[in-house]
């Protein structure tokens, strides 16, 4: 997010072959779960947005991801030695799984056919099976939008 406003970034993704060539392309909305939204205004503005984009990107025929962040309720994912993960947690239950802070808020235009992939740290781009998803769906290029910088995947070799 730059000035208030909502920013999209793609990402190009390598292929296996080495080539850079875009076969298909993914949008992947983060963090606009009803923990955020609920509590941070300028995540809930982004809300319809993501919704029109989403839209969009679905009437293209483009595959839509939605990204959560999720924490087992008995903090059995959470080391002490990781401080940003064990904040997120000890903040409330917002993050827990089961909470209601985890659903996807509302109003972001969720549909049949679209993905949801639950990260347990920062990156939707490590330890989840988005990298999964993408390849089985051909995806090269990726528009990134949401609530957080979702940028790493680059640096994660997808």
């Amino acid at each position: 997010m730059q000035g208030g406003r909502a920013e999209t970034t793609p990402i190009r993704l390598s292929s296996r072959g080495g080539a850079n060539a875009v076969a298909g392309l993914a949008v992947v909305i983060g963090d606009l779960q009803v923990g955020v939204t609920h509590k941070y205004p300028i995540a809930a503005e982004l809300v319809p947005r993501a919704a029109a984009l989403a839209a969009a990107a679905r009437k293209r025929g483009h595959l839509v991801v939605f990204v959560r962040t999720q924490l087992r309720a008995n903090g059995s994912d959470v080391s002490a030695q990781n401080a940003g993960v064990h904040a997120i947690y000890d903040m409330n239950d917002d993050y827990h799984q089961g909470s209601t802070g985890v659903e996807l808020d509302p109003g972001r235009g969720r549909a049949p056919g679209d993905v949801v992939v639950t990260k347990r740290r920062a990156s939707a781009f490590a330890g989840t099976d988005l990298d999964v998803v993408l390849r089985c769906n051909g995806v090269g290029m990726l528009v990134v939008a949401g609530s957080r910088d979702e940028r790493d995947g680059g640096r994660n070799g997808l």
